[in-house]
Order: C-alpha cells, then structure tokens, then sequence
C-alpha cells in the first residue's frame, strides 16, 4: 500500500504541474487580442472543455485522497478559470450586442434618427458595462473591453454632433465645410438615402471643435439676417 501511495501522490505532483501549465497558457490566451466573437467563443468553448476535464480529474484526485487518508488537495485553477471564462463570455456577449445595436443604428436614414434617445441608450451601455468592471476588476485590463470602451466613448461623441448637425441652419454652403474638413467631395443629407452611417464614415469625432463652431456659426449667420 505504501508503494501505491507514493505512485498516487508522484501522479498528484504531475496532475498539479500540468494545472498550473494549463492556468499560465489560459491567462496567454485571454490577455492576446481575439479578433472576432466567432473566434472568442470558440476560444471559450475549447477552454471549458479542457476545464471540464481538469475538473473531472480532480474529483477522482480527492476520492483517491480520501481514501488513503491524504491530505484533500485543493485547486483555485479550475475555480478562477470557470470564473474568468464567464466573464469572458459575459464581456464578448457585450460587444456582440454592442455590434449589432450600432449596426442598426448606422442603418437609419438621416431624417428618421432620434439621437436623444440613442444618446440614452449609449448611457445605459456605458453605464452597465462600468458596473459590470467596477464588480470585476480584471475585465478592465483585457483588450476587447478597452476596445467595447473606447467604441462606446467614441459614440458619445458622435451622436451630439449628430444632433447638432441636424440644425436648421445647416445650408448648402455649411456642407460644402464640413465635407472639406471631413476630406470627401460632398456631404448629402438632403438625400433620401442618406445614412446615420454616411456621416459616422466622416469620422466627425475627429472634427469635434470644428463641427460646433460650423454649427454655431450658421446659427448666428441666421440671427444675423433676421435683424
């Protein structure tokens, strides 16, 4: 008995090195940058398997201690793994929702868009996603988070330019700016195809200043020929 409790606890040894290999390739894994929620969620799906595994092992490692009296080994790996494949998927279920919120949002025709509402709608995003890493702290130092953050922010701006480029001072000679600014040859609003998208393509969050002087001004051109 003794020789099969010194097998048993060599093979404990390997099981334990072989988690810890398995936790540092883990934590590889989810600090690269994963370019896709296809390709996220079959990183997800092939860890927890691997984890179900391990898991399983441990089980059948703790009946075998108890048996021969050892002491019970613990693992925090499986744990804080099943923990941060959660928030995993939590995170990339976020983006992917994000992703297609705004998709629809670019859809919209110029004349339909309701930035107040979508302003709101954006403040809730940011709002959940903020409690969500306040409650989770690690998330903050992975990329996809930073990039769903840095989208959300750049949202905040767009959609008050938006709205203020919906003014009704806006004329022809105003578009003819901002198209110049923006580096095309036309900006067409007036078009009954013209999209939340066609503008959010300007990247007029790069023209923050810019565009509310623009508006601004044609506001006080109108002022002016009204005195």
């Amino acid at each position: 008995q003794i020789a099969e409790v010194d097998v048993l606890k060599k093979e404990f040894v390997e099981f334990y090195d072989g988690m810890r290999v398995f936790r540092n390739e883990f934590n590889k894994i989810i600090s690269k940058k994963i370019e896709s929620s296809a390709a996220a969620y079959e990183i997800i799906d092939e860890q927890l398997l691997k984890l179900i595994d391990l898991e399983a092992q441990v089980v059948k490692n703790n009946k075998l201690e108890e048996l021969f009296e050892l002491q019970i080994s613990k693992y925090s790996e499986t744990a804080d793994t099943r923990r941060d494949l959660k928030m995993m998927k939590f995170v990339w279920d976020m983006k992917t929702l994000i992703a297609h919120l705004y998709d629809s949002w670019k859809q919209q025709l110029w004349s339909d868009i309701d930035t107040e509402k979508l302003v709101d709608q954006n403040k809730e995003i940011l709002k959940s996603l903020r409690k969500y890493s306040a409650e989770n702290q690690v998330v903050k130092g992975w990329k996809v988070y930073q990039a769903m953050e840095e989208d959300i922010q750049k949202m905040n701006v767009i959609l008050p330019l938006i709205d203020e480029l919906h003014s009704p001072a806006m004329r022809d000679r105003h578009w003819n700016r901002l198209a110049s600014m923006c580096g095309v040859d036309e900006v067409e609003p007036a078009n009954p195809k013209f999209t939340f998208n066609d503008m959010v393509k300007l990247d007029i969050h790069l023209q923050k200043e810019l565009i509310e002087d623009l508006v601004s001004g044609a506001a006080k051109e109108i002022g002016r020929a009204h005195v």
